[in-house]
């Protein structure tokens, strides 16, 4: 059995943030209850056990969401792959299928890599115009294609494009957030790096001791 010395259970309390004024219930502190937990927060430093450094918590937790939100990246881009696989099966099926009245059918899908360093590969549909040239169909402001779309498409494609399109609308609607999102913690980061402004104002003596006496 172990035994834990009274002062060091103490000492233990008195550490703990709860027990702290700012912490507090008590109604002449309770306004400065966020101040508080920030201040704690950004004074705490964590151990990172490979590189043996400290950093802020708040700063770990940057890293942390930045860390998770390229692991969905990653994951929707597998879920990006298989779909267009998988609707690009679909359009050759139907088009063996339909055999000579398949006509002019031409539709496809394709996932195409970033444009530029740090952007988001896209998922687009296209119409074979003639072999070795494609034209990719403009989706328009949403983050699915709708019917106009693909007006010069045959029937049956589509179909099959409109179906596809539940699944992909999902997925560039969740890599649209996911980069509204990491746009927003840099913002946050290159705040967070500045100091506070301080308001810029030319008071007297007089008038200070006028507000103090209000």
């Amino acid at each position: 059995m172990t035994f834990t010395r009274p002062d060091a259970q103490m000492t233990k309390a008195a550490e703990s943030p709860k027990n702290r004024p700012e912490f507090s219930g008590d109604p002449e502190t309770r306004g400065h209850h966020g101040k508080g937990w920030a201040s704690y927060a950004n004074s705490r430093a964590v151990a990172d056990p490979a590189s043996g450094d400290h950093e802020p918590l708040s700063r770990q937790a940057m890293r942390v969401m930045a860390e998770w939100l390229d692991q969905e990246q990653d994951a929707l881009r597998i879920h990006a792959e298989i779909e267009e696989v998988s609707t690009m099966l679909r359009l050759r099926a139907e088009r063996k299928r339909q055999g000579a009245r398949a006509g002019c059918s031409r539709l496809g899908v394709r996932m195409r890599s970033p444009r530029r360093p740090g952007g988001s590969f896209t998922l687009e549909w296209f119409l074979v115009e003639r072999p070795g040239r494609t034209q990719y169909l403009p989706r328009g402001r949403g983050d699915r294609y709708n019917r106009p779309a693909f007006h010069r498409a045959v029937p049956w494609e589509r179909h099959i494009a409109l179906d596809a399109e539940r699944p992909l609308g999902a997925i560039r609607e969740r890599l649209r957030l996911i980069k509204d999102l990491e746009r927003r913690l840099q913002e946050l980061q290159t705040l967070l790096a500045q100091p506070l402004p301080s308001a810029e104002t030319d008071c007297d003596d007089e008038t200070i001791r006028e507000g103090r006496a209000s």
